[in-house]
């Protein structure tokens, strides 16, 4: 039996059982890394992942998407192996085993203050959206389920209630493909404060929008966050802002938050992170680079 004929049997067992966004995911990986390079193999072995993982990261593959894939051959594997048809997988699933911390690469302060230089002359309901992506370190997701609504600039506050997923849904018969978004909610909304600088140009546009529109589509349907993240990109282009991505303006956030003082905690609160350690562990970095200042500014308060 090859991996190909286990896949067979996995996928007639589970794709009535798995959510759909699910079960397109992992046939989408299936199909387009795993099957190619390895679907012919009648047992694989951890030299054979070692050299999948290192393929896979050489091609361009993000961390995530690289690591998404061993979970997935590792998990057909166990089922193969708990029916008695394939051997139980030996090697790590350690989503960083063998990937690389991808390098940050945060928008300098002049850089940031082009972007919002732009956006204040173009305030169109996008770029709106990139506004409050890095200023409020709001995820794609999160950032396509924003309503006009959400900005409350009595209360000075955003409202981050929801966020959008993007799959490519699968038809589970004829298999067609087709880009689907789904709203879902967060495990716990949360509120992101303010600055009267940001209530104080928001406040204008808010006023002219539909407040059930979203804010990035200005419809009533939601757009998708690869749509977002493809305009971000598209859009710092315009400033000479070149290889950057969505995920860019997500760290710059982030980044800028530290190096003004916040503590772990509260940047966690801000980007809605459920994992503290996870978030340390991330930033790690520029929490080290912290310290001194944080002293200094001690100093400055006792008048020393």
């Amino acid at each position: 039996m090859t991996f190909t004929d286990l896949y067979a049997v996995w996928d007639a067992e589970k794709r009535n059982t798995l959510k759909p966004m699910s079960y397109s995911t992992y046939t989408v990986l299936l199909e387009r890394y795993i099957l190619p390079r390895l679907g012919e193999k009648e047992a694989i072995t951890e030299e054979d992942v070692d050299a999948f993982r290192e393929e896979l990261s050489t091609a361009g593959n993000s961390p995530k998407s690289t690591a998404d894939c061993i979970i997935i051959l590792t998990s057909i594997c166990r089922y193969g192996a708990k029916q008695g048809l394939w051997q139980m997988p030996t090697w790590s699933t350690n989503r960083n085993a063998g990937t690389k911390k991808p390098e940050m690469r945060p928008l300098s302060i002049e850089e940031q203050k082009c972007l919002i230089a732009l956006i204040k002359d173009e305030p169109t309901p996008k770029n709106i959206a990139v506004y409050l992506a890095l200023t409020t370190g709001v995820s794609s997701g999160e950032l396509c389920a924003l309503r006009w609504q959400d900005i409350n600039v009595k209360a000075k506050m955003l409202h981050v209630r929801g966020i959008i997923l993007s799959y490519y849904a699968i038809d589970q018969d004829t298999k067609s493909k087709r880009w689907m978004a789904s709203e879902e909610s967060p495990t716990e909304a949360r509120n992101i404060p303010l600055a009267p600088s940001q209530v104080t140009f928001l406040k204008k546009e808010v006023k002219k929008h539909i407040p059930e529109n979203y804010i990035f589509s200005n419809s009533s349907s939601p757009a998708e966050p690869r749509m977002v993240r493809k305009y971000v990109t598209g859009f710092l282009k315009r400033l000479g802002i070149k290889d950057r991505q969505y995920k860019d303006l997500h760290n710059t956030f982030a980044i800028q938050c530290i190096q003004t003082g916040c503590d772990i905690f509260t940047l966690a609160d801000l980007l809605g992170s459920n994992s503290i350690p996870y978030c340390a562990a991330y930033y790690g970095s520029y929490f080290k680079k912290a310290p001194r200042p944080a002293i200094e500014r001690l100093m400055e308060s006792l008048g020393e």
